[in-house]
């Protein structure tokens, strides 16, 4: 582990955090009866989320990879 590879999981990490934040603002509660509904979710925030998940993953293999 280099401090090059804690910094980008660092940075991936920040930008995850900041992707599930603007996910959970697009999310709006649809309801029906009695609070009963559905969470309408915009589908852009939540692809960036996932993209940002899977670098994010990759970024934490490198932290976890053994040292040569």
């Amino acid at each position: 582990m280099t401090r090059d590879d804690i910094e980008l999981a660092e940075a991936e990490c920040q930008r995850f955090l900041a992707r599930c934040k603007a996910a959970k603002d697009a999310m709006t509660f649809r309801s029906f009866n009695n609070n009963v509904g559905f969470w309408d979710v915009d589908t852009r925030a939540t692809a960036a989320l996932k993209r940002s998940s899977m670098d994010l993953t990759r970024a934490l293999v490198a932290i976890r990879r053994p040292s040569s």
